[in-house]
């Protein structure tokens, strides 16, 4: 992160949990260009991250 930006987890409320999640860490690379490139990345990435927890 570059300097003098604001990390939006530390900008949240004490009170606030933020989660992540194996499916949101698996997807975030893809999503740079908007659901729709994204949407057919999406049972692939599903079934990586379900052979993981298995």
């Amino acid at each position: 992160m570059g300097a003098g930006r604001l990390d939006a987890a530390a900008a949240l409320p004490a009170r606030v949990l933020r989660l992540r999640r194996a499916w949101d860490e698996a997807i975030w690379p893809h999503a740079t260009r908007g659901y729709f490139k994204m949407r057919s990345a999406i049972p692939r990435i599903l079934d990586g991250v379900a052979s993981e927890a298995a």
